[in-house]
């Protein structure tokens, strides 16, 4: 079974900018971290964190993007579970 939840929000420029300042003062995480340079627009970059953690029947994936040319941030999470088998009779 798989399911899925994601959001995205568009915050003021000044929230979005101590989100930014907050991710890059950040040294360590319990995932995987991509920094994107700037495009050009805007004097920085996306940031984009992944997070897997797995369990005996299911496993999570959490992810948290930053698009600075629009100050949006989207957060998206997926459960993927692994279904007992029916009886056999």
């Amino acid at each position: 079974r798989w399911e899925s939840r994601f959001q995205i929000e568009v915050v003021d420029p000044r929230v979005f900018l101590t989100i930014q300042q907050q991710l890059d003062k950040q040294q360590e995480f319990e995932g995987l971290v991509h920094r994107f340079a700037s495009s050009g627009r805007i004097p920085m970059g996306g940031v984009s964190y992944v997070n897997i953690q797995a369990f005996q029947r299911f496993v999570t994936v959490k992810s948290f993007h930053t698009f600075p040319d629009t100050c949006s941030v989207v957060k998206c999470e997926s459960k993927f579970t692994v279904l007992q088998p029916a009886s056999i009779k």
